[in-house]
C-alpha cells in the first residue's frame, strides 16, 4: 500500500502540537491506534527455528505486512540485549533503518516506530560497556559520577540506533513492601537519599 505523505495528511508543521495530534488521531483507524500501543521484538536463535522479519539485507515482506501493516509503537532487539545479535552497532542501526523505511513507505500514515533499548547499568548491546549494578552505583554516593557514566551509556546506545533506552531505573521498593523478595536489583539502596539524589542526575 502506498501512503500519502505524512505532512499532507496532517496539519502544517507550524501548527500547534496539540492541534496536530488531534488532527492525526482523527484520521487514525482503531487498528492503527491499537498498533501504536504494541511492541514487537527480535528473538535470539536458541537452537529452534525462530521466525524473523529480517532476511539478510531486506525484510520478509509477508511477516513485515503482518507485523507492521497498521504501524507499530515500539520495537526492541532482544537478541542485542542478550549479546546474541548478528553483528555490532552498525548492523543494529542498519536493521532499524530497514524497519523504519518499510513503515514510512508502506503504512497509510507513515508514523515512525520508536526503537528502545535496555541499559540498566550499561548499554545492553554487543560491545557495550557494563558498569556496576544499581545498588553498587548507589553506594558511590556520587551523582556526578553517575552523570558521567550514563553519558557514556547514552552515546553507546545511540550508536546502535536507539533514541530511547530504559534507564536509569529508580526502583523505590522498600524491603517491608517486598515480602520474601528481599533483593531488587534496580534499587539504589535501602535509604531514600541515594535515589533522591541520583534521580535528577
Amino acid at each position: 500500500m502506498k501512503k500519502a505523505a505524512f505532512y499532507i495528511l496532517s496539519l502544517s508543521l507550524s501548527a500547534a502540537i496539540p492541534d496536530r495530534v488531534h488532527d492525526l488521531l482523527g484520521k487514525m483507524t482503531v487498528e492503527e491506534k491499537v498498533a501504536q500501543l504494541q511492541s514487537q521484538w527480535t528473538l535470539p536463535s536458541l537452537g529452534a527455528a525462530t521466525p524473523s522479519v529480517f532476511e539478510k539485507d531486506h525484510l520478509n515482506e509477508a511477516l513485515a505486512q503482518k507485523m507492521l501493516g497498521s504501524g507499530l509503537g515500539t520495537f526492541a532487539f532482544l537478541d542485542e540485549f542478550m549479546g546474541m545479535s548478528p553483528g555490532g552497532p552498525r548492523e543494529g542501526a542498519e536493521r532499524r533503518n530497514l524497519l523504519q523505511n518499510w513503515v514510512l513507505k508502506n503504512t497509510r500514515l507513515g508514523i515512525p516506530i520508536m526503537f528502545h533499548g535496555e541499559a540498566l547499568h550499561g548499554a545492553a548491546t554487543k560491545g557495550g560497556t557494563q558498569f556496576p549494578q544499581a545498588v553498587g552505583l548507589g553506594s558511590t554516593w556520587d551523582p556526578d559520577l553517575l552523570r558521567e557514566m550514563f553519558t557514556t551509556v547514552a552515546q553507546e546506545v545511540r550508536a546502535s540506533g536507539n533514541p530511547l533506552f530504559l534507564a536509569p531505573v529508580l526502583d523505590l521498593a522498600e524491603i517491608r513492601d517486598m515480602g520474601a523478595w528481599r533483593r531488587c536489583t534496580p534499587r539504589r539502596g535501602s535509604g531514600t537519599w541515594p535515589s533522591g539524589r541520583q534521580a535528577p542526575t
